[in-house]
């Protein structure tokens, strides 16, 4: 008998380099049809939630957006800071993920999206004056 499909495809490298010093690598042989769930808590001891959802990812987005914007402390400095163009892009990537996503999410992710959008919009106004 043959190979079976799966055995004669080749084997990807995985490196997870998260929290690891550059001389302690992590490697696991990964199929390309094997999925491994990349899900870990941070190392700072915040509180971890699991994985991400949609409206999970819309606010953090926001959040970084207004971090960016100095309307935020900074979590890992804690200080306030602006980088206008940098929350303009984030702005951007909301307004596109609204774009590529309408149609395609439940009443409420809708809801979310546009609400903050319009926020955030208003506050980047305010922000460069």
């Amino acid at each position: 008998m043959g190979k079976s499909e799966d055995e004669s495809k080749p084997k990807f490298r995985v490196r997870d380099l998260r929290g690891q010093p550059k001389d302690d690598e992590k490697v696991e042989d990964v199929s390309p049809n094997q999925t491994k769930e990349t899900h870990s808590p941070p190392d700072d001891n915040s509180e971890y939630e699991g994985p991400v959802d949609f409206s999970t990812f819309i606010v953090s987005l926001s959040t970084s957006a207004l971090v960016h914007m100095g309307l935020v402390d900074d979590p890992y400095t804690k200080e306030k800071t602006k980088s206008l163009s940098q929350a303009r892009q984030e702005v951007d990537i909301l307004g596109m993920l609204e774009e590529k996503t309408r149609g395609n999410l439940n009443p409420q992710e809708k809801r979310l999206l546009e609400e903050i959008l319009y926020e955030l919009r208003l506050r980047f106004v305010e922000a460069t004056r």
